[in-house]
């Protein structure tokens, strides 16, 4: 056999080891591009709810499409997150439709004992110097809701100051703070409805 002939032969083996090692290393580069996103929106969404990254992960607990209580548009994401294995806060995505420019996307994180660890606005078209106040990095008015849990204020309770209720509202957006006490409640009420599947440790 010829060494022509030999190349000849040998091409195809060359090219086949070629394009399995330009896949393994995409695979490789697209898992570890995959991990690094991951990280970061990890990294925000403990950050949005004031939890120490550094010590906490989080994971997946399953996709709710709930439209009654937590008043979704879409599919969204439940997370766990935890300390040392320890499951420390439910984080629930919530909606308020009746907001005044429209609906307003949150985040609530839950302690398993059924207090709010956070709430969180990520999405809204509320009015620039007042109903967008809900932004924490507006005014410090969506902390109220840290520490509450469902019967603490009693369910009467949650609505604003000017309707007889125990939280501040926004000075010229009431429909707006309404909206979103109203959001809340219905996604702590949510959290009881469905606590002990919420906390099974699926780690």
């Amino acid at each position: 056999m010829t060494s022509k002939r030999r190349e000849l032969l040998l091409l195809p083996l060359l090219l086949s080891i070629g394009a399995l090692l330009v896949t393994a290393v995409y695979i490789v580069t697209a898992q570890h591009i995959a991990a690094n996103r991951q990280r970061a929106a990890d990294t925000i969404l403990l950050d949005a709810l004031a939890l120490p990254a550094a010590n906490t992960t989080l994971s997946a607990k399953g996709i709710t499409e709930d439209r009654e209580l937590l008043a979704l548009r879409e599919p969204r994401q439940i997370y766990l997150a935890r300390q040392n294995n320890q499951i420390v806060a439910i984080i629930l995505p919530l909606t308020a439709r009746d907001g005044y420019n429209g609906p307003i996307d949150l985040i609530a994180g839950i302690a398993p004992d059924g207090k709010i660890i956070n709430v969180r606005a990520i999405d809204h078209r509320e009015t620039a110097g007042l109903g967008d106040r809900i932004d924490v990095d507006k005014s410090a008015w969506i902390n109220q809701f840290i520490g509450k849990s469902l019967n603490a204020p009693m369910g009467e309770l949650w609505s604003p100051k000017n309707a007889g209720g125990a939280f501040d509202q926004i000075t010229g957006a009431t429909v707006t703070s309404r909206a979103v006490i109203d959001a809340v409640h219905n996604a702590l009420q949510y959290f009881e409805q469905h606590r002990e599947q919420l906390l099974e440790d699926s780690q």
